[in-house]
């Protein structure tokens, strides 16, 4: 069977091989000699960070999945899964957190190793990119072609760890979401305001100077309610609310009209779509790929009407 091979295909995987090369590069950059460990054994469990102990319970989760999908012969399965977590879990939010914890030498070896792990899942799908890595990362003379796959330790998943940096990340999501709705500058400093109950609030002030390193927050306060807020953008995750004033950052007026506009003109648009896709003289002359599309952008348009909508709603 002959199968389609598009250009963008190249783009993705050429695309991954750099990030792989460039936070192979960036571990290794200030690493010491004892932070290369062989074992997850070799690492002080009671002192490492949470980001790095969330690390470490979601690579376990991927190697499971990882190694499982490789046994039932679901190969595409294995290698989405490896794609997101590398890229999506351990480049985007991992390396990330950590910068300003290079130093910590628990860091450097919960880092190291996952990243050497990372290298032995990837080799059946990127032999010579891994292996020219692991060269460098290793130190050996070993072959990564003869390294045995990774073991599974099941003891280091934590659903303790993945909840606390879940928070972490929903938040920044979520205060991202709003930047962009409200048109905030990302280089523009914002305050906010964080309501929730104390057990919240305590995981929160663990990753403040993360929060205010990442979202560019000037100020992060804590109250046990919302009331005397006003103009402020809201939003949650979890059972944490956050507030954005947004007074001093931009014309609330002018952005205001700005939503409500696009809001109304993307439901105009999903509503001419769906009245096309309603005529069944449209429905029966055009193709099958062309009816899906139109299908998808009219799902699109009223997803994005109702986010603009709910980011007016949220204002306070």
């Amino acid at each position: 069977q002959d199968i389609y091979i598009s250009k963008e295909k190249f783009e993705i995987g050429r695309n991954f091989c750099n990030k792989l090369w460039n936070a192979s590069r960036f571990v290794m950059m200030n690493l010491k000699d004892e932070a290369k460990v062989d074992s997850f054994a070799d690492i002080d469990h009671a002192s490492l960070d949470p980001a790095s102990q969330w690390i470490i319970s979601r690579y376990e989760t991927a190697l499971k999945e990882v190694s499982e999908a490789i046994e039932q012969f679901r190969y595409s399965e294995a290698e989405n899964a490896l794609y997101e977590f590398f890229w999506g879990t351990y480049c985007d939010w991992y390396l990330e957190i950590i910068k300003g914890r290079q130093d910590d030498i628990n860091t450097q070896k919960a880092a190291y190793l996952v990243l050497k792990n990372t290298l032995k899942m990837l080799h059946p799908f990127i032999p010579f990119v891994t292996e020219e890595l692991y060269s460098f990362i290793d130190g050996k003379e070993t072959l990564l072609t003869c390294e045995a796959w990774p073991v599974l330790e099941e003891k280091y998943m934590s659903k303790d760890a993945e909840a606390n940096v879940g928070t972490l990340i929903g938040l920044v999501t979520a205060i991202r979401n709003v930047r962009a709705q409200w048109n905030i500058k990302l280089g523009d400093p914002i305050e906010c305001v964080l309501v929730a109950p104390e057990k919240s609030l305590a995981r929160v002030k663990t990753h403040e100077a993360v929060l205010q390193r990442l979202l560019k927050i000037s100020s992060i306060s804590y109250e046990k309610s919302a009331e005397g807020l006003k103009n402020s953008a809201t939003g949650v995750t979890g059972d944490v609310k956050f507030f954005i004033p947004l007074g001093n950052l931009i014309d609330l007026a002018k952005e205001k009209a700005r939503i409500a506009g696009e809001a109304a003109q993307m439901e105009k648009s999903a509503a001419a779509i769906e009245g096309r896709l309603a005529n069944e003289g449209f429905v029966q002359k055009a193709p099958p790929d062309v009816i899906e599309k139109e299908r998808q952008r009219m799902g699109e348009q009223k997803a994005r009407a109702t986010e603009l909508k709910k980011a007016l709603e949220c204002l306070i």
